[in-house]
């Protein structure tokens, strides 16, 4: 993760089990191309959870977010705002649909 890039976020989860989540975060630059950023599973979407997550991105060197696209969890948004100073947040278009 160079420090000049400009990368958006797209949270994704998928539900294994009852209780455990695959957290996967995914960062696509202004040319187009994504890579995976990071990943990890958790019992609880809590915003304690977000934000040692998203730290730990940080940590690694991510720098330059400009979106965070995912769903509205009351958490993961306080982590982006407390972790990814000057990122805009914005609902995923699949979490808006009422189907889903």
């Amino acid at each position: 993760m160079a420090s000049t890039d400009k990368i958006a976020l797209l949270e994704l989860i998928r539900k294994i089990g009852f209780e455990d989540g695959d957290v996967d975060f995914i960062g696509v630059r202004d040319t187009g191309g994504r890579e995976v950023l990071g990943f990890d599973i958790g019992t609880s979407e809590d915003g304690s959870f977000w934000l040692t997550f998203i730290r730990s991105l940080v940590a690694r060197g991510l720098r330059g977010v400009q979106l965070v696209i995912s769903d509205a969890h009351e958490g993961l948004r306080s982590a982006i705002g407390s972790a990814l100073t000057g990122a805009t947040w914005q609902r995923c278009r699949v979490h808006t649909d009422s189907r889903h």
